[in-house]
Protein backbone atom coordinates (compact mmCIF):
# COMPACT_ATOMS: atom_id res chain seq x y z
CA UNK A 1 0.00 0.00 0.00
CA UNK A 2 1.35 3.51 -1.01
CA UNK A 3 0.26 6.90 0.35
CA UNK A 4 -0.12 9.81 -1.21
CA UNK A 5 -1.43 13.46 -0.48
CA UNK A 6 -3.76 15.74 -2.38
CA UNK A 7 -5.45 19.05 -2.76
CA UNK A 8 -9.42 19.88 -2.79
CA UNK A 9 -10.45 21.58 -5.16
CA UNK A 10 -13.86 23.03 -5.63
CA UNK A 11 -14.16 25.92 -8.18
CA UNK A 12 -15.36 27.24 -11.30
CA UNK A 13 -12.53 25.98 -13.52
CA UNK A 14 -9.26 24.08 -13.07
CA UNK A 15 -6.62 24.25 -15.95
CA UNK A 16 -9.11 25.91 -18.05
CA UNK A 17 -11.76 23.72 -17.59
CA UNK A 18 -15.58 23.70 -16.05
CA UNK A 19 -15.82 22.10 -13.00
CA UNK A 20 -19.36 21.43 -12.59
CA UNK A 21 -21.24 22.68 -8.99
CA UNK A 22 -21.79 20.50 -6.55
CA UNK A 23 -18.45 18.72 -7.99
CA UNK A 24 -15.54 18.62 -5.56
CA UNK A 25 -12.52 16.84 -6.69
CA UNK A 26 -8.53 16.04 -4.93
CA UNK A 27 -5.92 16.78 -7.34
CA UNK A 28 -3.20 14.70 -7.61
CA UNK A 29 0.11 15.11 -8.01
CA UNK A 30 0.83 14.84 -12.55
CA UNK A 31 4.19 13.09 -11.97
CA UNK A 32 2.56 10.26 -9.76
CA UNK A 33 0.10 9.58 -12.76
CA UNK A 34 2.65 9.72 -15.17
CA UNK A 35 4.60 6.96 -13.67
CA UNK A 36 2.11 4.44 -13.50
CA UNK A 37 1.02 5.12 -17.13
CA UNK A 38 4.13 4.98 -18.02
CA UNK A 39 4.60 1.70 -16.46
CA UNK A 40 1.64 0.31 -18.74
CA UNK A 41 3.28 0.73 -21.70
CA UNK A 42 0.44 1.96 -23.75
CA UNK A 43 1.03 3.22 -27.31
CA UNK A 44 -0.61 6.27 -26.55
CA UNK A 45 -2.62 8.37 -23.47
CA UNK A 46 -3.44 11.04 -22.30
CA UNK A 47 -4.16 12.95 -18.69
CA UNK A 48 -7.51 13.54 -17.61
CA UNK A 49 -8.67 16.82 -18.69
CA UNK A 50 -8.89 18.24 -15.28
CA UNK A 51 -5.36 16.12 -14.48
CA UNK A 52 -5.58 13.37 -12.35
CA UNK A 53 -7.64 13.49 -9.49
CA UNK A 54 -9.96 11.67 -6.59
CA UNK A 55 -13.84 12.75 -7.46
CA UNK A 56 -14.81 13.07 -3.79
CA UNK A 57 -18.58 14.57 -4.17
CA UNK A 58 -20.19 14.17 -7.98
CA UNK A 59 -22.41 16.86 -7.49
CA UNK A 60 -25.96 15.50 -9.70
CA UNK A 61 -24.52 11.98 -9.84
CA UNK A 62 -24.91 11.46 -5.87
CA UNK A 63 -27.90 9.66 -4.82
CA UNK A 64 -29.48 12.47 -2.79
CA UNK A 65 -27.06 15.40 -4.66
CA UNK A 66 -26.16 18.39 -2.00
CA UNK A 67 -28.97 21.27 -1.60
CA UNK A 68 -26.49 23.63 -0.31
CA UNK A 69 -22.92 23.76 -2.21
CA UNK A 70 -21.83 26.63 0.47
CA UNK A 71 -19.86 23.58 2.42
CA UNK A 72 -17.73 22.66 -0.29
CA UNK A 73 -16.29 25.93 -0.72
CA UNK A 74 -14.37 25.99 2.52
CA UNK A 75 -13.21 22.83 1.36
CA UNK A 76 -11.03 24.55 -0.99
CA UNK A 77 -7.26 23.94 -1.25
CA UNK A 78 -7.05 21.54 1.52
CA UNK A 79 -4.34 19.00 1.37
CA UNK A 80 -5.66 15.42 2.04
CA UNK A 81 -3.95 12.20 2.61
CA UNK A 82 -4.74 8.69 0.71
CA UNK A 83 -3.34 5.00 -0.05
CA UNK A 84 -3.50 3.47 -2.74
CA UNK A 85 -2.68 -0.13 -4.38
CA UNK A 86 -2.43 -2.31 -7.41
CA UNK A 87 -3.59 -3.13 -9.69
CA UNK A 88 -4.54 -0.63 -11.72
CA UNK A 89 -8.30 -0.89 -13.27
CA UNK A 90 -9.35 0.23 -16.56
CA UNK A 91 -12.78 -0.57 -18.66
CA UNK A 92 -10.55 -0.01 -21.75
CA UNK A 93 -11.08 3.69 -21.78
CA UNK A 94 -9.70 5.48 -18.17
CA UNK A 95 -6.82 3.89 -15.91
CA UNK A 96 -7.46 4.11 -12.28
CA UNK A 97 -6.76 2.73 -8.58
CA UNK A 98 -9.05 2.18 -5.98
CA UNK A 99 -8.21 5.01 -3.07
CA UNK A 100 -8.49 4.76 0.92
CA UNK A 101 -8.61 7.61 3.19
CA UNK A 102 -10.49 8.28 6.16
CA UNK A 103 -10.47 11.61 5.83
CA UNK A 104 -12.17 11.85 2.44
CA UNK A 105 -14.46 9.47 4.41
CA UNK A 106 -14.90 12.08 6.46
CA UNK A 107 -15.77 14.71 4.73
CA UNK A 108 -18.44 13.13 2.56
CA UNK A 109 -19.92 11.64 5.97
CA UNK A 110 -19.77 15.51 7.44
CA UNK A 111 -22.11 16.60 3.95
CA UNK A 112 -24.97 13.76 4.58
CA UNK A 113 -23.23 11.54 1.75
CA UNK A 114 -23.13 8.10 1.75
CA UNK A 115 -20.24 6.10 1.56
CA UNK A 116 -18.54 4.77 -0.94
CA UNK A 117 -15.41 2.87 -2.66
CA UNK A 118 -13.48 6.32 -4.13
CA UNK A 119 -10.97 5.95 -7.04
CA UNK A 120 -7.99 8.06 -8.38
CA UNK A 121 -8.36 8.84 -12.00
CA UNK A 122 -4.45 8.83 -13.49
CA UNK A 123 -5.28 8.94 -17.31
CA UNK A 124 -6.97 8.02 -20.72
CA UNK A 125 -7.28 7.13 -24.06
CA UNK A 126 -10.57 8.49 -24.81
CA UNK A 127 -9.23 10.73 -27.74
CA UNK A 128 -6.16 9.58 -28.48
CA UNK A 129 -5.09 8.51 -31.84
CA UNK A 130 -2.66 6.04 -32.37
CA UNK A 131 -1.12 6.30 -35.69
CA UNK A 132 1.03 3.62 -37.28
Amino acid sequence: MFTSTGTLCYREKYNGVAIKPGWLICLVDIELASYYMSMLKLPAWSLPMRGPHITVVSGEKESEPLRDNTPLLSLDNHEVEFSYDWPVYTNGKAYWFNIHSPQLATIRSNLGLKERLLHMTIGNVKNVKVFT
